[in-house]
């Protein structure tokens, strides 16, 4: 399913749920169940950081590549097989969806989406906790809390993957 372009007004209530390139399920069951709590379509946003949106005078918009040289398609799109597994973890719910792909910054992306379709809530997943995913937050910051400190909708963080209460916090390891 395609998103129609935005007429102001979204025909329903949505939520945004943030799909990382190897997305849990928990993170899209999540997203359901808080879709299906409010009545609400599920939009599964993945962003591109290795493009950015560029807009011409008239209006119109595209994305153009980071790395000229780079062998990317022309167009980003939503990756076919995440889109083959929340095919199937949707199938029977009973819950509308579309996915769209978006480009840039995660965070403005995401924030920007959210407001266009003025949705309810923006729903991400937390990194699995290791020190590449440390070093990644350090240089970039998490998603979830650039979201929270830069745009007004909630944003529900879930726990991908839980940590014991005694083991210590990936920041906190030495």
């Amino acid at each position: 399913m395609t998103i129609p372009p935005s007429t102001g007004m979204p025909a329903q209530a949505c939520i945004v749920v943030g799909v990382p390139p190897r997305p849990r399920n928990v993170l899209i069951r999540a997203g359901v169940d808080v879709a299906r709590r409010y009545g609400a379509l599920v939009l599964f946003a993945t962003v591109d950081p290795s493009r950015y949106a560029v807009s011409a005078a008239d209006g119109s918009t595209w994305s153009e590549l980071i790395d000229p040289d780079s062998d990317e398609p022309a167009e980003p799109t939503f990756d076919p097989e995440v889109r083959r597994r929340i095919e199937g973890l949707m199938s029977g719910l009973g819950v509308e969806w579309a996915t769209r792909c978006l480009v840039g910054d995660p965070a403005a992306a995401l924030a920007a989406f959210a407001e266009e379709r003025d949705a309810a809530m923006i729903v991400v997943g937390t990194r699995e906790p290791s020190f590449g995913s440390g070093f990644r937050e350090f240089l970039g910051g998490s998603v979830a809390v650039h979201l929270a400190q830069r745009q007004s909708r909630p944003v529900l963080v879930i726990p991908l993957h839980p940590m014991a209460k005694e083991a210590p916090l990936p920041w906190e390891a030495s």
